[in-house]
């Protein structure tokens, strides 16, 4: 996201399939901000609190089986930074080819 404001978010990503996850065990979503980047070269890392994975009531109309949400709030430290998220670590197709 871009333009960013110094504020809490909330942030409801809806219809996964698992009936479990490992944000139920302690798992925490990756942040990578460019401005904390380019100010102290950290890179991606995990972030925020209240993070919830559960049922949200609608079901999968083909199959019957219920959806899910993923739920977790973050406190964003800058104005005017563009952050991403992200599930695992990303990496590209050139790191992949070095291993």
């Amino acid at each position: 996201m871009s333009n960013t404001r110094r504020r809490r978010y909330v942030f409801n990503i809806i219809n996964f399939q698992k009936p479990d996850s490992l944000y139920n065990y302690g798992l925490r979503p990756l942040v990578f901000s460019k401005h904390t980047h380019n100010r102290n070269g950290v890179g991606w890392v995990r972030a925020g609190y209240d993070i919830c994975y559960y049922t949200n009531g609608l079901r999968n109309r083909q199959t019957g089986k219920p959806f899910y949400t993923l739920t977790f709030s973050i406190n964003l430290e800058h104005e005017n930074d563009t952050v991403y998220f992200a599930y695992s670590y990303p990496y590209t197709y050139s790191d992949l080819k070095v291993t």
